[in-house]
């Protein structure tokens, strides 16, 4: 261990749980660097892995998968695919105060997000923008919604 870091390691050693070795491991700004590039690695895969996915619930956008759509389905499909980014959006999406709300009620908050941004990586993963649209349609709404990019 380089000289700089055995402060961190002896602490590192005496920590009895995880959550020790973790707190004592981001003091450092070297190893917390570090951390977070790993982590943005473990990102990368999980985003990877669930946009490769032949049947996943998001490339699902038939009229009868679109009655089917269970925001329960895909928060079961980012669990088991995609763990890490699952985490990073729910800690993202859900404020402290509403961390004891019913999950339930969460799941349309982070599906949307992660949905999104997931069809910036494929636009095969539409079903959420799908659902939306349709429900605006079916809304009736008058009104286009355009996006224009200012440069």
């Amino acid at each position: 261990m380089p000289p700089n870091l055995h402060a961190l390691g002896i602490a590192l050693c005496k920590s009895k749980t995880s959550s020790g070795v973790g707190l004592a491991a981001f003091k450092s700004k070297g190893l917390r660097q570090a951390m977070i590039n790993r982590s943005c690695l473990e990102l990368e895969k999980d985003c990877r892995k669930i946009v490769r996915k032949k049947k996943s619930v998001l490339k699902c956008t038939s009229l009868e998968d679109l009655r089917k759509f269970k925001w329960s389905k895909l928060m079961k499909e980012w669990i088991r695919e995609a763990p890490t980014l699952y985490k990073v959006l729910k800690a993202i999406a859900v404020p402290p105060q509403f961390a004891k709300r019913k999950m339930q009620s969460l799941r349309p908050i982070i599906g949307t997000a992660g949905a999104m941004l997931l069809k910036a990586r494929n636009a095969e993963m539409s079903a959420v923008q799908y659902l939306v649209s349709l429900a605006l349609f079916l809304g009736r709404t008058r009104k286009k919604v355009c996006f224009k990019i200012f440069t």
